[in-house]
């Protein structure tokens, strides 16, 4: 399952506010409140593990031994180092004008593998508004131990060897070489400035709010507010098939899905293989 951050996400206010309308003389006195709530959020999102988060990519410019993490890290899938670089100007009016912006090592920006004549995957090229870099030497990178944490189970970087190395600190990333840049694909996590992202699929949406005001149920409950009891039990008995139904959903693939990927998955690792330590 494949998503989009800006296409297949919701903000958790928005199952919040379908709570509060059911509850709503509870949240109107004070009795319950959102910090019950967010928590629970938090829970579901990861009891059903990282294939409910969007991935993205980048290119990560390295100085003095270490580069910034992009601020929706959350865990590493690949990371290539990049090294010698063309750059191709995209203004045919001015040519130059790329040179405005304070040189490619100060700007971020999203990145795509782009194939060749020959239908080979491995070209990383970073494109900006005026202009685009073409990386054109790659090296492996191992990932240190201390790093392993910030690795999904198949990152391909915890069973690579090399003398070049990559350690994740905080929002930074460190490597063993002085200079050059880290293309990077990595699962996102669910946080933003303001709030908190939650799937927009119904099996999904409909747990988390049964959740939720089970949980606010509970409180109220156990507080010593007796009338609500049939409610409470009623969706204390409604939780779980809501749960089974949301990771069912999560987990479905066809055998179809699971072979295509372990073929793009092999197929670039093949490319990318053949490319650092050329042809056998």
């Amino acid at each position: 399952m494949k998503l989009d951050k800006g296409t297949n996400f919701i903000p958790a206010q928005d199952v919040l506010n379908e709570v509060r309308n059911e509850l709503r003389s509870y949240f109107e006195r004070g009795v319950v409140d959102d910090s019950l709530l967010y928590p629970v959020i938090r829970s579901c999102l990861s009891k059903m593990g990282l294939r409910v988060h969007p991935s993205s990519n980048i290119v990560i410019p390295i100085n003095n031994y270490k580069g910034c993490l992009p601020d929706d890290f959350h865990k590493l899938s690949l990371a290539i180092g990049c090294f010698q670089y063309n750059i191709c100007s995209q203004n045919t009016e001015n040519p130059q004008l790329y040179e405005t912006y304070e040189g490619i090592h100060a700007v971020l920006k999203p990145s795509e593998i782009c194939v060749d004549q020959c239908g080979d995957d491995w070209n990383i090229i970073q494109k900006y508004d005026t202009f685009s870099v073409n990386f054109q030497e790659y090296y492996p990178l191992k990932v240190s131990s201390s790093s392993m944490p910030f690795c999904t189970n198949s990152c391909f970087n915890k069973s690579t060897l090399s003398q070049n190395e990559i350690d994740i600190c905080g929002k930074d990333i460190h490597t063993n070489f002085e200079s050059g840049y880290v293309y990077m694909e990595y699962i996102q996590n669910l946080e933003t400035l303001d709030d908190l992202l939650i799937p927009d699929f119904a099996p999904i949406r409909d747990w988390i709010k049964t959740a939720c005001i089970h949980k606010c149920l509970y409180s109220i409950y156990y507080n010593g507010d007796d009338t609500i009891r049939n409610k409470y039990m009623d969706h204390k008995a409604d939780l779980l098939p809501l749960e089974l139904n949301a990771k069912s959903f999560v987990s479905r693939a066809g055998y179809k899905e699971m072979y295509d990927l372990r073929r793009f998955m092999s197929g670039r690792y093949s490319k990318f293989s053949q490319q650092v330590y050329g042809y056998r």
